[in-house]
């Protein structure tokens, strides 16, 4: 009797582990990059927008965090966003990871946009890309 109870409950743990990993198979992590041209900002009371970043065809899943970098002319001031359809979230640095876009569908389209402080002279903002990790 105990023999017939410890093989059922080890093939039921086999088969829990087994299912276990199976349902993590079909829900793995992945991550899509974009980048996109640089851009001229020249206005302080308008924004000016990045080309969209959308997941290549095929990728899909919803956000775990984002990673993002740009580059800008040492001691320019202006406000910079990264956006998700109209969600945006303020980027103090010019490189860092966030998690506040988790939970939403990893496909975008996704954009920079800058804005010039008063009195702050053009800009030009290159190397900006991001990343999306999602699961």
């Amino acid at each position: 009797m105990k023999r017939t109870f410890l093989r059922l409950w080890m093939t039921g743990l086999l088969s829990a582990i087994t299912l276990g990993s199976a349902s993590q198979c079909l829900a793995a992590p992945g991550s899509w990059i974009a980048n996109v041209p640089r851009l001229n900002v020249s206005s302080c009371q308008v924004d000016r927008q990045s080309a969209e970043m959308t997941a290549p065809s095929g990728q899909s899943g919803i956000i775990d965090s984002v990673s993002w970098q740009y580059r800008s002319p040492p001691g320019s001031r202006m406000t910079a966003r990264l956006c998700l359809q109209d969600r945006c979230l303020r980027l103090d640095l010019a490189r860092g990871i966030s998690r506040y876009f988790a939970g939403l569908p990893a496909s975008g389209p996704f954009t920079f946009r800058f804005r010039l402080a008063d009195g702050q002279q053009p800009v030009v903002v290159d190397s900006m890309s991001l990343i999306v990790n999602h699961r």
